[in-house]
């Protein structure tokens, strides 16, 4: 019987125990009764005290109302919060009330507590009834972007529904648990540089070990801008392409997607069957999938490979620690990888699995070689496989797992049509290209720099916010740049401890927002943002903290650096000045006379850009001859017959230009260089003296020194002489007869006479003096030598005036018989009242 009542005692007290939901609770429905009454007796008493207005202004006149009403108010607060903390929302009721605003900000609060409260207590009440709601593994959000409509003329057309929309879908798991946690590596978020997560190298012409040696300190190794080298780049720049790369193919236009095999890697075995696959491949295409919003640095979420019959989508997610396997394929020299803008796809195989690429061709930069108008690859779609992209799952979320069916035809089509669209642009390479084949190569050579990039971090400097403050375009003082200064540091900081991206902890536009207003409590931040950021929510009063240390802080003058940009390095001439405003850029006189007609000096070509294989090939002479480059080409006979009969005319101009040897005889203009300045001709005063002739024999040896040949004075004559001052013909024929009297006249042609007295023994010469141009007297032979006086003085008879007939001039004589016979033969011959115009027109007279 005892034991019979001990049992029965055990069992009742477990159906005390079971049934106590609270202490001392045993009825749910009893207890939420005495609630609803607890409250409604609160309410009631609360419809009793003094409303606010003027009653409340007279009660509050005594002490004891305010002592009970302040010892109550705060009773009431700290229940609120102890509340708020059990159900873990974040808030504090107890802060000190003073201003109208701080009050609106509790109550503000609050709704939102009751709201998270509220919506608890409906699911929980959903759970205990049995009723659980169906929750969506995915949340599907339309997204349009805006257009501005000016005017009618304007609109665009409606899309169509068989291409591609304007229209994007936010696909979003509403609960996903974070990859990061399953990672067996932790991820390495430190303001440090990026070290190469390779372990080993397959495919290697040089050792692992030398390829990542490097010659720095430890200081070097701690600078956040630090690269280490390329693991691969001894083999990527002693890089022999493929034969069949280099030649033309018949495109092999792929499958449907529907009718093509696919298979989804997400287990180790199979990614080794499929390492195994790919080795026999000659070529491949791969593509990347990636989330970079809640992560600081990004995760790879997918890969999709293709080759000619069969498509893979890998999950990078599950596979991390396994996906280095792929370093087989991926450096293999021997099979091609075709990637589509693969800048960030190979910074994110380093990032995150460690993976290089040896042999990669490009698409886009195909396209640009081309010179496409556009180079997306749903452009290349269009114009080689006539296909339009469905865009619209661009903005997904590629955690989501399981992938959706949408997501998985969309992350297909990316590889499926990449290999066609490579035999495409191969082809048409080499059809626009030259003999060597150089649209192709340079093709190729672009890939390859791509795949010599190496992953950077995000580096984090104390200027970092100066290129947010920039972008901004606005104008803040010194505490609000010190409050943007400390939140950009507090925001880059959280994220990458909390593996974060900066634009989910806190957005720039609200970062801005706060450092604009600087609000005085914490409300005010929250205020801000909207919606409010968790992790904003739960560092409030760290974020205030920095807000007010802002406020602060004294208002000084603002010396902002100015943005840095990037100008391109420009040759300038040393002896231009910039500064000074006597300089011109055009003016050239200064130039010394052995520097070249450029300005700039040809750039010397790079070591570091000259390889072992790199082929240069130099041309003897331009193609164009844009500034006169004589340019030899084979004339036929026709055009020397053109140029022989072309040289046989003189120009009629010639003979105002000046002499010049060298083209003398060439009638043609263009031998003639109009910028070439002659020497102005000055006239010569010419002035006569009389001096001493000396004797004969000085004479000789003067004359001889003096006057050179005539063929020496044709060389050396190039001065132009005008006109006025060259000898008449009459002159130059005398001379010439003279023989012996060519020596006594001047190169001017011009006598002189002399005047006075000389002493006895010495002989009269008449020189001419004239201005040079080095202001020299230049002294020339005037008069005959003494032989030529005596032959004057021998030949001179003088005249016999017995002979003259005197009568002519006798006064009052009769005039003889001849002359009046003269008188008549002219009176016969001119009849009177005829008179004739000119002298010279005899047969023609006129009247009167």
């Amino acid at each position: 019987m005892e034991e019979e009542t001990n049992n029965s005692g055990n069992t009742a007290d477990e159906k005390m125990e079971v049934e106590e939901i609270l202490p001392g609770v045993t009825d749910i429905n009893a207890y939420t009764q005495s609630l609803l009454r607890a409250v409604l007796q609160c309410i009631k008493c609360s419809n009793v005290l003094p409303a606010e207005g003027d009653d409340y202004d007279y009660y509050a006149s005594f002490q004891g109302f305010r002592d009970i009403m302040d010892v109550e108010g705060k009773r009431i607060l700290h229940m609120i919060q102890d509340i708020m903390k059990h159900q873990h929302v974040k808030g504090n009721m107890m802060a000190n009330t003073g201003s109208m605003t701080e009050i609106e900000d509790k109550f503000d609060f609050i709704m939102d507590a009751n709201d998270q409260l509220l919506e608890k207590i409906g699911n929980l009440l959903d759970e205990a009834s049995g009723v659980k709601k169906a929750e969506t593994s995915l949340v599907i959000t339309n997204f349009t972007p805006k257009h501005s409509n000016t005017a009618s003329w304007n609109k665009k057309n409606p899309p169509s529904t068989g291409g591609s929309s304007n229209n994007y879908r936010l696909l979003a798991a509403r609960q996903i648990c974070r990859p990061q946690s399953k990672f067996s590596d932790d991820i390495d978020n430190r303001n440090r540089p990026f070290v190469p997560n390779i372990r080993r190298k397959p495919n290697a012409l040089k050792l692992l070990e030398e390829s990542l040696q490097i010659s720095a300190n430890a200081e070097e190794l701690e600078d956040p801008e630090f690269i280490y080298p390329h693991p691969y780049a001894h083999e990527l720049e002693h890089f022999q392409m493929v034969p069949h790369q280099l030649e033309k193919c018949e495109p092999q236009e792929p499958a449907s997607i529907e009718n093509t095999p696919f298979t989804f890697v997400d287990t180790s075995d199979q990614l080794k069957n499929l390492c195994q696959q790919l080795a026999e491949q000659e070529i491949i295409a791969v593509d990347l999938e990636a989330h970079s919003y809640r992560s600081f640095q990004g995760l790879t979420c997918l890969m999709q490979i293709s080759t000619r019959k069969q498509d893979y989508i890998i999950d990078t997610l599950e596979l991390r620690k396994q996906i280095e396997l792929l370093n087989d394929i991926f450096t293999d020299p021997k099979i091609v990888k075709v990637f589509h803008g693969a800048n960030c796809d190979i910074d994110w195989l380093q990032r995150d699995f460690g993976v290089y690429v040896v042999n990669m061709f490009d698409t886009g930069q195909a396209a640009r070689v081309l010179n496409f108008s556009r180079f997306s690859l749903s452009y290349l779609m269009a114009r080689y496989c006539k296909r339009e992209v469905d865009k619209q799952y661009q903005l997904a979320d590629w955690r989501i797992r399981p992938l959706p069916d949408v997501l998985v035809n969309y992350a297909r089509e990316d590889t499926h049509y990449l290999l066609y669209i490579y035999d495409q642009m191969k082809n048409e390479l080499l059809e626009k290209g030259n003999a060597q084949k150089n649209l192709l190569i340079s093709t190729l050579n672009r890939s390859r720099d791509v795949c010599l990039r190496v992953y950077q971090k995000p580096v984090f400097t104390q200027e970092s916010y100066l290129e947010l403050y920039h972008k901004s375009r606005k104008t803040f003082n010194s505490q609000q740049l010190l409050a943007l200064k400390l939140l950009y540091a507090w925001r880059d900081r959280t994220a990458r401890n909390e593996d974060e991206s900066t634009g989910y902890v806190l957005p720039n536009h609200m970062l801005l927002q706060i450092t604009e207003i600087l609000p005085r409590e914490r409300q005010g931040v929250l205020a801000c943002c909207n919606p409010i950021p968790p992790l904003v929510r739960q560092h409030l009063q760290e974020i205030h903290i920095l807000v007010k240390q802002a406020r602060e802080s004294p208002l000084v003058k603002v010396l902002i650096p100015t943005e840095k940009k990037e100008v391109a390095p420009s040759v300038q001439d040393p002896k231009y000045d910039a500064n000074s405003l006597m300089e011109c850029p055009h003016d050239l006189s200064k130039m010394a006379s052995d520097e070249s007609d450029c300005m700039t000096e040809p750039e010397p070509l790079r070591a570091s850009a000259v390889t072992e294989n790199s082929v240069m090939t130099l041309k003897k002479k331009p193609s164009l001859a844009v500034f006169g480059w004589p340019l030899e080409t084979a004339k036929t006979k026709a055009c020397e017959l053109a140029e022989t009969i072309k040289k046989s005319f003189q120009n009629p101009f010639t003979m105002f230009f000046p002499v010049d040897e060298e083209n003398q005889n060439n009638g043609d203009l263009s031998s003639f260089t109009p910028w070439k300045l002659v020497k102005k001709d000055k006239v010569k005063r010419v002035s006569t003296i009389c001096v001493a002739a000396p004797d004969s024999e000085t004479m000789r040896a003067a004359s001889h020194k003096r006057f050179k040949s005539s063929e020496e004075e044709e060389e050396e004559s190039n001065e132009v002489i005008p006109l006025s001052f060259q000898p008449s013909v009459t002159k130059k024929k005398k001379s010439e007869n003279t023989g012996e009297e060519n020596e006594n006249w001047n190169e001017r042609g011009i006598f002189a006479t002399t005047k006075g007295k000389l002493p006895k023994g010495k002989k009269i010469e008449m020189v001419e003096i004239s201005d040079s141009d080095n202001s020299d007297v230049e002294i020339i032979e005037a008069l005959s030598t003494e032989k030529k006086n005596k032959q004057i003085s021998e030949n001179f008879k003088p005249y016999d005036y017995s002979q003259a007939n005197f009568q002519m001039f006798e006064a009052g004589s009769a005039p003889t018989k001849s002359f009046k016979n003269k008188f008549k033969k002219h009176d016969k011959k001119y009849p009177k009242g005829k008179f004739f115009k000119n002298q010279g027109k005899k047969d023609k007279p006129f009247a009167d």
